[in-house]
């Protein structure tokens, strides 16, 4: 990261260079009023994401980044300017917003899926081949349990191992829709009256079920019964939220196999997998 940062701090020598933040496939750092994302993974996803961005502007209501891949010798990096707004948490917009700028988030959080999963996804893909369905094809259990037996007793492993294949045969896509697949607080931005004015970070869409993204990105209660509502309300479509947890848990368990392939440091690897493993498979 500190390498990054140099590299950073030379080729834009005249602006301010900060670090601010990592998820777990890269690392983000502003530059003035841009914000430069890095993969911590051996190759990045963003030239994916640049052409879903740029398929989608016109189809949603609120603004998305409009993303520049940049090539620099070793260095590949996505670079796009700063949306303005800010993140927010369900819990402080259940306990401490007052209704109305509550409502206007609840309103609009909604209306933002409504409009994506609208999106014709047979002619996206189309334009777009590499965009792939999500998968429920299970991972062998050998191959899972060789990634993740340090942090799971064989017992463990066999509980989980029995219900996730269960999950992914019971579980097929019948309504394909444009999943963005981290929809929540840390990737949509609000003014400061509660309205959305900005949605960030599309490297990992797919085409899904739409109850996936409904409970990924309102998994708190009241928050998602309103959500809820009003998505059913207008498309017609009924949210089940049992399917939607375990299609999460699913996708969970796949991202596991995601960061064991794709992290380049084996430190890294094993941080991340123990994360996963007890954010997951323990709370199975």
């Amino acid at each position: 990261m500190e390498k990054i940062q140099n590299y950073l701090a030379t080729q834009y020598p005249n602006a301010v260079v900060r670090f601010i933040g990592a998820g777990w496939d890269s690392y983000a750092f502003m530059i003035d009023n841009y914000i430069a994302r890095f993969s911590k993974l051996k190759s990045s996803n963003y030239e994916f994401e640049k052409k879903v961005l740029d398929y989608i502007r016109d189809k949603v209501p609120v603004p998305t980044p409009r993303i520049e891949i940049v090539y620099d010798g070793p260095y590949v990096y996505s670079l796009h300017k700063s949306l303005p707004g800010a993140q927010w948490d369900p819990h402080d917009v259940l306990n401490t917003w007052d209704p109305k700028k509550r409502m206007n988030l609840i309103q609009d959080f909604a209306d933002f899926l409504v409009a994506l999963h609208a999106i014709d996804v047979h002619q996206m893909q189309a334009s777009i081949p590499e965009l792939e369905y999500f998968s429920y094809t299970p991972y062998p259990a050998e191959y899972l349990e060789s990634i993740v037996h340090k942090y799971v007793t064989k017992s463990e492993f066999a509980t989980f191992y029995q219900k996730y294949t269960q999950m992914c045969q019971n579980n097929r896509i019948t309504v394909p829709v444009l999943l963005h697949r981290d929809y929540g607080g840390h990737n949509c931005l609000v003014d400061p009256h509660g309205h959305l004015c900005g949605v960030i970070d599309f490297n990992g869409v797919r085409i899904g079920q739409p109850d996936m993204d409904i409970l990924r990105a309102a998994d708190h209660g009241p928050f998602l019964d309103a959500v809820r509502k009003i998505y059913e309300s207008k498309t017609g479509r009924k949210i089940d939220v049992e399917r939607g947890y375990q299609d999460r848990f699913i996708e969970y368990v796949h991202a596991i196999v995601r960061l064991w392939e794709s992290h380049n440091s084996m430190d890294m690897k094993e941080q991340s997998i123990k994360s996963f493993v007890d954010g997951t498979l323990k709370r199975l």
